[in-house]
């Protein structure tokens, strides 16, 4: 006898696309409803026999596919900043994980651009890194999201946007992030190895490949619902080894800070958002390989989700006439305030595929 509430996720990035490579997995905690499938190609075999009963079938090529719910949830600072416990998971979605900084500042003059280079002209014009989005705040201040870190400021520096001629200087001191921005390079998509346990049966899964959704809802905790695929290994009677688990408590999905194009948020509250990264997972087959499959691999992106504003005067937000013109809204939720254990959806470009009108408590 087994029981249904016994088990445990580890993983690991793969060193070798494919290869478990045996050690530093991380204990990730899942949610009820997770479970693993075996799928399988079934082989009718269409042989004439003196009989209408058939011949038994056979199965091809073969996987597994596993949809773990985790909370979304930093990994603290233990000196420096942690991995998130679901690092491994979202490396595996296509999502390149880079050093990163935020970096409050004041007396902005100019427009800074989204992608130019940032330099400290403080320091002998030395690169900081490059601007990945940025957040206006009241009069002349923001904050600055880096991407591809090189040289971190210091509180007072003077920053230049490179291509925007920009400046602005640091307001305090700058904190340290992660940032899992999508790639379309093959050569960076990370793929994974998981330990799969229900109770003192493992399934290792090699070579895993998947895409995300994500769900903040007021009240609630933010979660991460991954589908993932990986190549087929027999299953065994293996106990679960000893796992050490994040004692962070997630966090709840309330104090947010929210920007949905030119939407006044203090005005109209948000209820929830759902995005989905929408990433194609194919296989890659092969004769050679020991299952049919050689790998999984992403093909393609359809990135979606909605979200839930009240509704509010045109004059003060139109939803209508950004869908009919294909009018690109910037879309940002930062979610906790902990250090280490906050994160923040940035979407610079979101276009509207469909609005309606929806009730909620009695409220448009």
């Amino acid at each position: 006898m087994r029981f249904e509430n016994k088990g445990l996720l580890h993983s690991v990035i793969e060193t070798v696309p494919g290869t478990d490579p045996g050690s530093g997995y991380t204990a990730i905690d899942y949610a009820e409803g997770t479970d693993i499938q075996a799928r399988g190609e079934k082989i009718v075999r269409n042989v004439i026999r003196p009989t209408f009963s058939p011949k038994g079938h056979v199965i091809g090529a073969k996987e597994y596919t596993l949809s773990p719910q985790v909370e979304l949830r930093g990994g603290g600072i233990d000196v420096t900043l942690q991995d998130p416990e679901a690092d491994p998971l979202l490396q595996s979605c296509g999502l390149a994980k880079q050093d990163a900084m935020v970096i409050a500042v004041d007396t902005i003059v100019g427009t800074f651009v989204v992608g130019e280079t940032i330099t400290n002209t403080t320091q002998a014009g030395e690169t900081v890194g490059t601007l990945a989005d940025i957040d206006l705040g009241t009069g002349a201040t923001g904050v600055l999201f880096i991407k591809n870190l090189q040289n971190p400021p210091s509180d007072g520096d003077a920053l230049a946007g490179g291509s925007s001629s920009a400046t602005a200087a640091v307001d305090g001191a700058p904190s340290e992030a992660l940032i899992y921005i999508p790639t379309s390079t093959r050569a960076n998509m990370k793929s994974s190895t998981i330990h799969f346990y229900r109770d003192g049966v493992r399934h290792i899964l090699t070579g895993v490949r998947g895409t995300m959704e994500l769900d903040f809802t007021t009240g609630k905790r933010a979660m991460a619902k991954f589908a993932l695929t990986g190549l087929w290994n027999d299953p065994t009677d293996t106990a679960e080894p000893a796992a050490t688990f994040s004692s962070i408590d997630p966090p709840v999905c309330y104090g947010a800070t929210l920007q949905v194009g030119s939407l006044d948020t203090d005005e109209a509250m948000i209820n929830a958002i759902q995005f989905r990264l929408g990433n194609k997972v194919v296989p890659r087959g092969g004769l050679q390989s020991a299952e049919g499959r050689a790998s999984f691999e992403i093909s393609g992106r359809e990135p979606g989700g909605s979200l839930d504003p009240e509704a509010l005067a045109l004059s003060a937000f139109n939803p209508w006439t950004a869908w009919k013109n294909a009018t690109a809204q910037k879309i940002t939720a930062l979610i906790g305030s902990t250090a280490g254990n906050r994160f923040r959806l940035g979407l610079p470009y979101a276009l509207y595929d469909e609005v309606a009108y929806r009730g909620r408590d009695g409220i448009l």
